[in-house]
């Protein structure tokens, strides 16, 4: 009888023994990060800012250097949009080589807006982004040219590029959803 318990504790010794190291493996596994938002440089300040909107935002990746060369502020504000006497969530991001929330017309050098609404498409050329997106590019106007988008249920309008308006909207990436 004896024999018996005392191999049933070395078989339940061994057994507790080869435990801990297979707890600690799990324990020792990297975790995982997650995944990292990336958008040019200096929008990096406003994000926290942007996780407020009741939409999601998109901001470009890429920036052409004429931006990056000098120093630039981005501002954002999470605003309701008026359209048509309507009032729509929404937001608008500002890049301008001055510094304040209302920069300019001369100083801004971009500008992003959503609104959460649907419309139907604007009068322009369409220009296709990648990643199946669709823009409607409109001419010149005071501000230059503009790319309008619509993604899901909402609209995105991207102004005062110059001649880097296509490839900064195809740079969009979701930043919040």
């Amino acid at each position: 009888m004896r024999t018996r318990i005392y191999i049933m504790l070395i078989i339940c010794a061994t057994t507790f023994l080869a435990l801990p190291s297979v707890a600690s493996t799990k324990q020792t596994a990297a975790p995982t990060k997650p995944a990292e938002i990336k958008v040019a440089a200096p929008f990096l300040p406003i994000l926290p800012k942007l996780h407020k909107a009741k939409i999601p935002v998109y901001l470009p990746s890429w920036l052409p250097a004429s931006c990056m060369s000098r120093s630039v502020y981005a501002t954002a504000s999470i605003e309701p949009i008026v359209l048509e006497k309507q009032s729509h969530p929404g937001y608008v991001v500002r890049l301008a080589n001055a510094p304040g929330n209302e920069p300019c017309e001369a100083a801004k050098m971009f500008e992003i807006s959503g609104t959460g609404s649907f419309a139907p498409p604007v009068i322009g050329r369409k220009v296709q982004l990648g990643k199946g997106r669709m823009g409607w590019l409109e001419g010149g106007g005071n501000g230059g040219p503009s790319i309008c988008l619509q993604m899901g249920k909402n609209n995105y309008q991207i102004d005062k590029c110059g001649e880097d308006l296509i490839p900064i909207s195809k740079s969009l990436v979701l930043v919040q959803p």
